[in-house]
């Protein structure tokens, strides 16, 4: 593709990067000359981080689900603040907020931000071979998402990097990983089945025992009530009330459920679409896996897929697609862009800045679509490098088998014996 060059390839990233450091000093210059008002000031969502974390260090943990409560704690930190912004996380995601809210709010932001951003470049440095690709992926539109919303893209990607590094050689991190992972259940919902079809008991094993541990740490501090609440009164308001009702902006989420609402289909349709999509990609995992696909793409596939599955999913959730896009890029490297394929990754590596741009009310929302797009390319390569290398390992397995057939055909043909 020409418009993609070596050279525009070192040069976007740095106009990307520029573009993000005027918007985030104009950002907080017009917030500190004059509070904006709903949720747009710096690391928007890190507000409700914070509120929770200071219920639950108030032994109110319970509280931090009803809205109401939550929304006051949080206008007495920053009073100019009125939008409406939730705590849905399990109360084991409470304990880092536990301790942060004893800072200054900002402080909070910053160190959190600055923790969970660390976290993930330890985590990918190992996977980037260039400072070019480095650029790339410093640029990459969701990252700066996660930062001015002061949520955990960062965290949740970092968690999945490790666990793609430590397969299959360190089940048990990699168990590790995948039980952290479930702070956030809904983008880890579809790792359990593939380490089921790839027959990692260990780290499943592990998973489980960290999800029991944190469980239970979070229930000695905070009790099992918040437990109770989360099971069941806040699944039951975020599925009926918060997405049915599209109360969350709808262009900025990316699944079927969304889209389908956006389209003017009905819940239970809607949710019918959900689930079949969900069970489709289990399907197609499992044939992937008994196919003998490329380990690598297969967890691309999942990484990719784990996004959409989920039903409530936001663009900060995206800074887990860098994990895929360089596992798609070094299967480039090695044999060759497919047809379509380019088009694809430019259009989700700069779609979330266009996505959160939309206004609230737009009509339709886009992101399922393109995520869609790049399942499909990465399931169309796994699929024929599956293909590919079952037919070079048969023809292998015939020229061998012929090459033992000739010395005893030779010696019939000699009437050796």
């Amino acid at each position: 593709m020409a418009f993609v060059t070596r050279d525009r390839v070192r040069l976007f990233p740095r106009i990307i990067l520029f573009g993000y450091l005027l918007a985030a000093c104009l950002t907080i210059g017009f917030w500190f000359a004059q509070p904006l008002s709903g949720v747009s000031h710096p690391g928007g969502d890190f507000i409700a981080f914070y509120a929770a974390g200071k219920l639950a260090a108030a032994g109110q943990a319970t509280a931090a689900y009803d809205m109401a409560y939550l929304r006051e704690t949080y206008m007495g930190v920053l009073p100019g603040v009125d939008g409406y912004i939730g705590w849905y996380y399990p109360p084991s995601y409470f304990l880092p907020f536990h301790f942060l809210s004893g800072l200054p709010y900002f402080g909070a932001l910053a160190l959190w931000l600055g923790a969970t951003a660390a976290a993930f470049v330890v985590a990918v440095r190992p996977l980037i071979r260039s400072a070019r690709e480095a650029w790339v992926v410093a640029a990459a539109p969701p990252l700066f998402y996660n930062m001015f919303d002061g949520q955990n893209g960062f965290l949740t990607a970092a968690l999945m990097v490790w666990l793609y590094r430590a397969l299959p050689a360190r089940p048990v991190a990699a168990g590790v990983a995948l039980g952290l992972l479930a702070v956030k259940p809904h983008l880890a919902l579809l790792f359990p089945v593939l380490l089921i079809a790839w027959r990692q008991w260990r780290a499943l094993a592990a998973a489980a025992a960290t999800v029991a541990a944190t469980t239970l740490v979070s229930a000695g501090l905070y009790g099992p009530e918040p437990w109770v609440v989360f099971f069941t009164e806040n699944l039951n308001g975020l599925s009926r009330l918060h997405l049915d009702a599209q109360v969350f902006q709808i262009t900025r989420i990316s699944s079927p459920l969304s889209f389908a609402l956006s389209l003017g289909w009905n819940a239970t349709a809607a949710r019918a679409l959900q689930i079949g999509f969900a069970a489709a990609v289990v399907a197609v995992l499992v044939l992937l896996v008994r196919r003998g696909a490329d380990r690598r793409l297969v967890f691309a596939v999942t990484a990719v897929a784990a996004v959409p599955v989920a039903p409530h999913n936001f663009l900060y959730d995206w800074v887990i697609l860098v994990l895929p896009m360089l596992i798609l890029w070094r299967a480039v490297e090695a044999s060759g862009l497919r047809r379509f394929e380019m088009p694809v990754i430019l259009v989700v590596y700069a779609a979330a800045l266009p996505l959160g741009s939309l206004p609230r009310h737009w009509p339709v929302s886009f992101g399922f679509p393109i995520l869609l797009a790049f399942l499909a390319v990465l399931v169309r390569r796994a699929w024929c490098d599956a293909n590919a290398g079952a037919g070079q390992a048969v023809s292998v397995a015939s020229q061998r088998a012929a090459s033992s057939v000739v010395p005893t055909n030779s010696h019939v043909m000699t009437g050796k014996s």
